[in-house]
């Protein structure tokens, strides 16, 4: 017994005397050196970066902001370009300026053949999955193969325009669009101006106009 403890109290020795570490003069390896040290730039601020080409400076960023510039034919997620007067805040919220939803697109916007055709672009896009390619609420995802709720199917536009008396105000329209409605998301990332055509062909697509008929 008394072996087994010399024993393991030598062991407990070596351990100790192992684990103590040594003395180093050399600083230690920093693995990110370029990202834990690299200053902090804020949003469109001067980037400092450069690099030496001979005996010239050249910016990483030829314009000296901190992010890249938007490259020709690229569209950024969330980057709204919509064109109608930025004084005209309220129209992206579906509303006059007097805080009525807006009835009627037309009130706002020229609605032609090129307005609503851009419309039905993103609203194929976008909408179609779930509500259809004719609005009939029966787009891919609400097939046997996908739905996995079948209480929270989409809606058929042209049944609903009929069933919603708030159906009858575009902006509302443009308001489910924008935030949601029930299971559905909402579309912020699609541009003000192009919900507001995707509310035009909607309208077209269902036969109803913003005063009812």
């Amino acid at each position: 017994m008394m072996i087994s403890m010399r024993i393991l109290s030598l062991l407990l020795i070596l351990l100790f005397v192992s684990c103590r570490g040594t003395t180093m003069k050399d600083p230690p390896i920093h693995f990110n050196p370029n990202m834990d040290d690299v200053e902090r730039l804020d949003p469109q601020s001067t980037n400092p970066a450069t690099y030496f080409d001979g005996d010239t400076t050249v910016m990483l960023i030829p314009n000296g902001a901190s992010m890249l510039p938007l490259e020709e034919g690229t569209v950024p997620r969330l980057n709204d370009k919509s064109e109608f007067d930025e004084n005209k805040w309220y129209l992206s919220m579906g509303r006059n300026q007097d805080g009525a939803l807006i009835k009627k697109v037309s009130d706002h916007f020229t609605v032609d053949k090129e307005f609503v055709m851009r419309g039905k672009e993103r609203y194929n896009i976008s909408c179609s999955p779930c509500h259809g390619i004719t609005g009939d609420g029966k787009g891919i995802v609400a097939s046997d193969n996908f739905s996995w709720n079948k209480n929270a199917l989409p809606a058929n536009l042209h049944t609903i325009s009929l069933e919603r008396d708030s159906m009858v105000y575009d902006g509302y329209i443009y308001k489910v669009i924008s935030e949601g409605y029930g299971a559905m998301m909402g579309y912020k990332d699609i541009s003000v101006d192009d919900r507001w055509r995707i509310v035009s062909y909607v309208r077209a697509l269902t036969h109803k106009s913003g005063d009812g008929k």
